[in-house]
């Protein structure tokens, strides 16, 4: 005998805003992707600041990428349906010098023997 035909899968509800058809119901919190989200932005403005030449703009975006890093990390250990990690409670990261030392002056390179 053959089998009977399977009825079609229901489809999502859906609504509209703003002329745009949307979910009606939002999942849970997507907190590894949040955190991932946050992460390739730091990295974006990084690779920014690396590319204008500007120097000043480059730590604070070395920074911006480490603490996202953690809260990916941090998301993605306990991303279990916990919220986002809060790292306020982390000390402060120690400041730069305002200016970079001299360098020292060139070495004179060493006599060779003579054979």
């Amino acid at each position: 005998p053959a089998l009977p035909a399977l009825p079609p899968a229901p489809a999502l509800p859906l609504s509209l805003k703003d002329g745009k058809a949307v979910k009606a119901a939002e999942g849970p919190l997507d907190i590894k992707g949040d955190a991932l989200a946050a992460l390739q932005e730091s990295v974006d403005t990084l690779l920014k600041a690396v590319t204008s030449g500007d120097a000043a703009n480059v730590v604070p975006a070395v920074t911006g990428v480490l603490t996202n890093v953690v809260g990916f990390v941090a998301a993605t250990l306990l991303g279990g349906g916990l919220p986002a990690p809060e790292l306020a409670g982390l000390p402060p990261l120690p400041k730069l010098p305002a200016a970079v030392p001299a360098l020292p002056a060139a070495v004179q390179p060493l006599p060779m023997p003579a054979r």
